[in-house]
């Protein structure tokens, strides 16, 4: 929920919400024990001081208005809450109804928000305020707050972006994107979710996570070490796959793995993954088998393994394309 809870919360009790963030309102009231609590909260606070445009004068001064929510609340035989709390909910639900935006200002106030973007052939590391650290791949998008001083910590993505979080049991890691939404205690895992494309993948390389959907939220799955779910926007269909490469994350983990495939396929594999053309002359040798890591190595010394390998004769055309000849197969 991008937008203030609180906020969102008092707009649910004046039926402003449309149809599409009432489902997603739901979805967050039962995502942890506390949403609900600060959902029931500020409901009581709402009723018990008839926060509503008909019992309240709204020609009359603000500061008169807030104190007799204030008195109101003083008066009330109430089960035990947040001092702080009661009081700068009371306030702002007056001055929102009172349409003053200085209630807004004070209790909808949200921890400043960072945003990082990156660009084509760019990538980024980046420290989140509980030290979980996030990789962004190229042309994503990362937005968090400066702090985390809510129930949850809460991040929303675009684009392709693994998470490494910091254990925390009391305060939920949630990943917001685009028709998704994927919850964890502490982990690893990769979000790719890219504006304008039909599909999402989640894949989690330690840990264990559960990835939902916002439109519907009986659709949700849990995902453990090396399972991955694919979420089809257009349809709503989410569903474990089981054709995910860890290859594809080779921008994080700087690590290929092949295990008895074809050559052909490990050569499409690094220009993938280096960015690299690579012409191999002698179409035989595509069928040849190839089981092995490269792992944190540049280009030059992988082509010196396939070289060694495979007695093949390795010419660099420019920077990022090699001309492959002769070769034996194993």
């Amino acid at each position: 929920m991008a937008e203030s809870r609180y906020n969102i919360i008092v707009r649910f009790l004046r039926n402003e919400l449309t149809a599409q963030e009432v489902i997603e309102f739901n979805n967050w009231r039962k995502v942890a024990p506390e949403n609900e609590q600060q959902f029931q909260e500020v409901k009581f606070l709402w009723e018990k001081a008839h926060l509503t445009s008909s019992s309240i004068d709204l020609s009359v001064n603000k500061k008169v208005a807030l104190a007799k929510v204030h008195r109101k609340i003083n008066k009330s035989k109430v089960v035990p809450m947040r001092r702080n709390f009661v009081r700068w909910a009371a306030a702002a639900a007056v001055l929102l109804l009172l349409g003053g935006g200085v209630g807004y200002n004070l209790f909808f106030v949200q921890a400043e928000m960072i945003h990082f973007a990156t660009t084509a052939n760019e990538k980024k590391e980046v420290i989140l305020p509980d030290n979980s650290k996030v990789w962004m791949d190229e042309n994503s998008k990362l937005s968090y707050a400066t702090k985390f001083v809510n129930e949850t910590r809460e991040v929303q993505m675009e684009g392709n972006v693994t998470f490494e979080v910091t254990p925390d049991k009391s305060k939920p890691f949630i990943v917001q994107s685009d028709g998704l939404s994927v919850t964890v205690l502490g982990t690893k895992f990769n979000v790719h979710s890219q504006k304008g494309e039909n599909k999402s993948v989640v894949h989690v390389m330690h840990g264990k996570v559960r990835v939902a959907s916002k439109i519907d939220e009986g659709k949700s799955v849990i995902l453990t070490k090396g399972m991955t779910a694919q979420f089809n926007r257009n349809m709503n269909v989410l569903a474990v796959i089981n054709d995910f490469s860890p290859n594809h994350l080779f921008w994080v983990s700087r690590t290929l793995i092949f295990k008895n495939q074809k050559l052909g396929e490990v050569i499409a594999g690094i220009e993938i993954a280096y960015e690299v053309n690579l012409e191999l002359t002698n179409k035989e040798m595509l069928n040849c088998p190839f089981t092995g890591n490269f792992e944190d190595q540049n280009i030059d010394e992988v082509l010196d393994i396939l070289q060694t390998l495979y007695d093949f004769e390795i010419t660099k055309q420019d920077s990022s394309t090699f001309k492959i000849t002769r070769g034996l197969c194993n």
